[in-house]
């Protein structure tokens, strides 16, 4: 049996957890998600002797410590390198998405309005990790 892709969605809204976790359950690749609400709490989480994540899904707008500094301190851990990481922000300035691809980041999403679109980013971001 396939062991399920680990992902680490760093979001601090409720209701863009709820809808991420509805895409998830859409499809056929088995996944753990693990949610945090917190920048602040990305580098103890990530530091811990445990499996790391797959893939980590970044909000922009955190509170305590935003996104990007979040993505700037993750990129600085040697056990990271390799991490994907995708932003999913409501932002759709170029100097966030800039910023972003600039630090580490793999991909920038803005935040869809429908489920369907979310479904179809969340596939495409599985797919690309069953297939790397």
């Amino acid at each position: 049996m396939q062991q399920p892709i680990q992902i680490l969605l760093i979001e601090d809204d409720e209701d863009d957890i709820t809808f991420f976790e509805l895409a998830l359950k859409k499809q056929s690749i088995p996944t753990q998600l693990t949610t945090l609400t917190d920048g602040d709490q990305v580098m103890p989480y990530l530091t811990r002797p445990l499996k790391n994540p797959d893939l980590m899904v970044l909000d922009l707008n955190l509170p305590k410590l935003p996104g990007r500094e979040v993505l700037k301190q993750v990129k600085n851990l040697p056990d990271m390198k390799n991490l994907s990481i995708v932003v999913l922000s409501t932002s759709t300035a170029r100097e966030d998405i800039d910023y972003c691809l600039a630090n580490g980041a793999d991909k920038f999403f803005t935040k869809p309005t429908t489920l369907a679109e979310l479904t179809g980013i969340v596939a495409t971001l599985l797919a690309a990790l069953t297939t790397s």
